[in-house]
């Protein structure tokens, strides 16, 4: 039996687009958020240790975005994404068995989350909603 053949970008006539209409409109306020984030993280990672390092901030260079919650957009404002260095930020897409990076309670003084690093043998038991058997 003879497999159906694949469409292909050339066989379709035109490329795909890299990018949606629908987020190419957005860009220009995702834009602004992310340029509010940068002003107030003023150039240095926003992760603040606790209780490790008694509320000391990271001394890193930020060079990347994360959103605090997901879908992430639902959850575009200045106040749910932090900038981060590359380290803290793979510190908060790690498993929790390894060590997570979560955020913890919001400062309204900083305007910003704390975090805290979670070890759990899962993300349902890190947050108490462990499933029943």
């Amino acid at each position: 039996m003879k497999r159906p053949k694949r469409s292909t970008p050339l066989a379709r006539g035109h490329r795909l687009r890299p990018v949606s209409r629908k987020t190419r409109q957005a860009k220009p306020e995702f834009g602004a958020v992310y340029d509010a984030a940068d002003t107030r993280a003023g150039g240095r990672c926003e992760v603040v240790d606790y209780p490790v390092r008694s509320g000391f901030r990271c001394p890193s260079a930020a060079s990347e975005h994360h959103h605090l919650f997901k879908p992430r957009r639902s959850h575009h404002t200045v106040r749910e994404i932090l900038h981060v260095c590359r380290t803290h930020h793979e510190q908060f897409e790690r498993a929790y068995a390894l060590g997570r990076r979560v955020p913890t309670t919001f400062n309204e003084v900083a305007g910003r989350y704390d975090t805290a690093v979670v070890y759990a043998p899962s993300k349902f038991v890190a947050r108490g909603t462990e499933p029943a058997v």
